[in-house]
Order: structure tokens, then sequence, then C-alpha cells
């Protein structure tokens, strides 16, 4: 691979920090390193949220208030919010149309919020 580089066209530096930029861009986009990503679906075992501002005391009240949520919304917030899946992404999955996902994700978001009473 050494022998690709051309001293005229850049640095040393500047081509090694472009393989190595390439190659995890190459890395994150396969399919293979999105799926080892995956995290577990929504259950009342699994207590991991991303947001962990929140006090502990909080975590089983915010996992009660997406449960309450009808299943077609609760399944787009944890794809999204949970997975983190893109909107596309999830669109394909659930074989629905991509505005149908953003009118769900928005209509969730707003129940959600008046729920927290934010």
């Amino acid at each position: 691979m050494i022998d690709s580089y051309d001293p005229d066209k850049g640095k040393l530096f500047t081509w090694m920090f472009n393989i190595a930029r390439n190659t995890a861009i190459d890395l994150a986009r396969s399919k293979e390193w999105r799926n080892s990503k995956r995290n577990n679906r929504l259950t009342d075992d699994y207590a991991q949220l991303p947001d962990r501002s929140l006090p502990p005391s909080d975590l089983p009240e915010l996992r009660k208030i997406v449960y309450s949520l009808k299943d077609e919304y609760k399944t787009v917030i944890e794809l999204s919010y949970f997975e983190g899946y893109t909107q596309k992404e999830i669109a394909t999955m659930e074989q629905i149309p991509l505005g149908t996902v953003k009118t769900r994700l928005r209509a969730a978001l707003l129940q959600l919020k008046k729920k927290i009473n934010l």
C-alpha cells in the first residue's frame, strides 16, 4: 500500500489520514457494522437509555410513558431513538411510506411531551 504514496501529490500524513478516514467511513457504512451496533428491543428488563441525564428513579416512569403510546408510535420511537435507524431505514423495514414515518414520529413526540409535561 505504501507503494501507492506519491510525495508530489501531498504529505505522507495527509495520505495516511485519508486512508484511515476512508476505511472508517467504509466500515461505518457496512451492513455488518450497523447490525453489530443494534440495541436490544425496549423491554422491562432492559433499563439503559441513551439519555442518562434523568435521575435513576425516573427511568421506570419514562419507560411506562413510552409503553403507553400506540404500538405504531412506540415502534417508530424505539427504532429511531433507541436503535438509531434513520427515518428512511424505518420506512423500508416497516414497509410504510417515509412521510408516514415522519408523521408518526412527530405525533409520538408530541404525545410524549404532553405526558411528560415539558
